[in-house]
């Protein structure tokens, strides 16, 4: 296995090689403990490069190239960051170098796509995914898409009364050059109009959805559609023995395609069909496009949709509770409290941030960070240090944020901020070094002074006063008796004032329990019709 978490989330942005801007970025792969096969080539096709026309893979067995033909251009997409906007009005594709897999047999193909549903208006298939080997096309020209040694990925368009399922061919180098479909609501060589209640995944409802063909692993013959990581279709269907030939079932005839080697030497069109037929162009977005020299079972299939569903691009909110609101603050940070490094931009809630945001909005910010989790960011707002300081701590002498800073960019108050600590109300709108120095919660030291002078000189009065009354009495009779009161003491305790402010950074920055995944509320992947 090579090491998948590399991919984990990428700044969406074109990677140089030497040679040329390839057209590379944001990869949602299974991590290497899942157990999913080597991709012989995987094209992302999930970045903006600068030249909008180059197209290399990334991180399969082969480094393959290709090129976008036509006025393909490169938009911007809330889960995969920027995808190839293909347009069937423009005749546009994507052509990607012949990637050799199935030459023993097995073999699987996993791409994600979008469908454009008000431009694919017409009543025949648009095209995903569409390769022959060269010799197949240059007997037919591209356009014989049941010739020996073929592969079809294609969509009913929706004036089409199969429009909703996903269509394939697979013809392995021995198949009969006869037709042989197989559809995602599990029908085969069907034309019929679906059902209203058919139990389905609409694939053509502007949605991303994922579609994994694979040849079988528990008979020889065959292939298996998987739509959004979930078993959609098998041919042959159980009900038909595994046999070389055709079989007959129900007045059926079923070929066993697929499972025997193929030879697909030819180039790879993506939203076109291999003979560029004005018809069958598609509209709409790929990416994510793997191809396997081994057939995928249910449980790395489920894996590679799990890699894209359980990914930031995905998630609304970075913690559980509260739900997001519909606005979100950006906040223009750059780093984390804990130090580590903000990734951007990066994808939340269906949109791209290249700042800090607030998503709850308590003014608590959080990125994504370098190890792939949302982290609190050190607000670049700073928890300010208040005018209304003690001597011992002059405004004069700024002092730093209780929120750590990464080595070298300390944050510190200017002398003119007065904003308060936390608790605490100021009303001074005098924040110079000389009036504010000598403060201490709000009173000078010369007003202390006179408060305790004052108390001093009251008590002497009374003092004074209560002795006049007593030698008053004692000299107009003198009969009472009078009790010798003990003496009284003023004790004089000069009262410890805290004299620094705290300032604790707000409570969910402090949480540990930052929510880690999935939350597709914006992401539509299992409507059915």
């Amino acid at each position: 296995m090579f090491p998948w978490a590399v991919f984990g989330l990428i700044a969406v942005g074109g990677i140089t090689t030497s040679a040329e801007s390839a057209a590379v970025g944001s990869s949602f792969l299974p991590a290497a403990s899942s157990g999913v096969p080597n991709a012989t080539a995987f094209f992302p096709l999930t970045s903006l490069s600068s030249s909008g026309s180059q197209i290399v893979s990334q991180g399969g067995q082969q480094n393959l190239g290709g090129s976008v033909n036509g006025t393909a251009s490169w938009i911007a997409d809330s889960v995969f960051g920027y995808v190839l906007d293909c347009s069937s009005e423009r005749y546009n594709s994507i052509i990607l170098d012949p990637v050799s897999i199935g030459t023993q047999g097995p073999f699987a193909v996993n791409i994600w796509f979008k469908s454009n549903i008000t431009d694919n208006s017409g009543n025949l298939f648009a095209y995903i995914l569409s390769t022959l080997n060269n010799a197949s096309q240059s007997v037919s020209g591209g356009s014989n898409v049941y010739a020996p040694n073929s592969l079809q990925l294609m969509l009913p368009e929706s004036g089409n009364n199969r429009s909703g399922i996903l269509r394939s061919v697979v013809k392995d180098y021995n198949d009969a050059n006869a037709n042989s479909t197989l559809d995602s609501d599990g029908n085969y060589n069907d034309d019929s109009a679906l059902s209203a209640n058919a139990a389905f995944t609409n694939v053509s409802n502007g949605a991303w959805h994922m579609v994994t063909l694979t040849t079988r692993t528990d008979v020889q013959h065959g292939y298996l559609l998987y739509i959004d990581g979930q078993a959609a279709a098998q041919l042959p269907p159980s009900v038909v023995p595994d046999e070389p030939t055709p079989v007959t079932s129900n007045g059926v005839v079923y070929y066993e395609d697929g499972g025997d080697p193929i030879y697909l030497d030819g180039n790879i069109y993506l939203c076109a069909r291999t003979d560029a037929d004005s018809h069958r162009f598609f509209s709409g977005s790929v990416a994510q496009a793997g191809f396997y020299n081994v057939a995928l079972n249910a449980t790395d299939i489920q894996a590679l949709y799990n890699a894209v569903t359980s990914s930031v691009a995905l998630s609304t909110a970075p913690f559980a509770a509260p739900s997001a609101p519909a606005a979100v603050t950006s906040i223009s940070n750059m780093s984390t409290i804990s130090g580590t490094v903000c990734v951007f931009p990066f994808v939340y809630d269906g949109a791209n941030y290249s700042a800090c945001i607030s998503p709850d909005g308590s003014g608590s910010s959080y990125c994504r960070d370098t190890n792939g989790a949302f982290v609190a960011c050190v607000n670049d707002t700073t928890l300010t240090t208040p005018a209304i300081l003690d001597s011992a701590y002059p405004v004069s002498s700024p002092v730093s944020s209780p929120i750590s800073s990464p080595a070298n960019t300390a944050a510190t108050s200017p002398a003119t901020n007065t904003v308060p600590a936390a608790g605490l109300t100021s009303t001074s709108s005098d924040s110079s070094p000389t009036a504010a120095a000598g403060h201490s919660h709000g009173l000078s030291k010369g007003a202390i002074a006179a408060i305790v002078i004052g108390s001093l000189a009251g008590a002497a009065l009374l003092m004074t006063l209560a002795a006049f009354v007593i030698v008053k009495a004692m000299g107009s009779g003198g009969h009472r008796r009078l009790q010798e009161a003990p003496s009284s003491k003023f004790l004089m305790h000069s009262s410890s004032m805290d004299q620094q402010m705290t300032r604790a950074a707000d409570s969910k920055e402090a949480q540990s329990g930052l929510y880690n995944g999935p939350q597709s509320s914006d992401f539509n992947i299992k409507a059915t019709s």
